[in-house]
């Protein structure tokens, strides 16, 4: 599913498998689950492209929801360690440009925080 609004493109998959990065580091937070799930696992993705200025900005996030009947949540973000000087784009974008996978660890935060504000 692909989502445009003014400057902002949105990519919503099942999944990247050559996304997948060798973590360094892991960030786990836990919070009460608004709802039991039952079910399967599910893998997806989320890409982003923003035109914005000379150096547009391009993200990929992906995730796997594992259900149980809990009722409590497990938020896990793996990272990459710092930014790249040199990435190697291995990871096919859906909006025609090539990705590097991994998730700088400075950006880590951001996503949990992002994650339980709007998950």
């Amino acid at each position: 599913m692909n989502i445009e609004v003014l400057n902002t493109h949105v990519a919503v998959r099942d999944d990247a498998e050559n996304a997948v990065f060798e973590s360094l580091d892991v960030l786990t937070v836990t919070t009460p689950a608004p709802t039991a799930i039952s079910g399967s696992m599910r893998r997806a993705t989320v890409e982003l492209y923003r035109r914005v200025g000379a150096l547009p900005q391009r993200g990929l996030l992906g995730g796997v929801l594992l259900p149980n009947e809990s009722e409590i949540s497990e938020v896990i973000v793996c990272t990459a360690g710092p930014i790249a000087t040199d990435p190697v784009a291995s990871c096919q974008g859906s909006f025609g440009r090539s990705l590097a996978p991994g998730l700088p660890f400075e950006f880590g935060q951001a996503v949990v925080d992002g994650l339980l504000q709007f998950g």
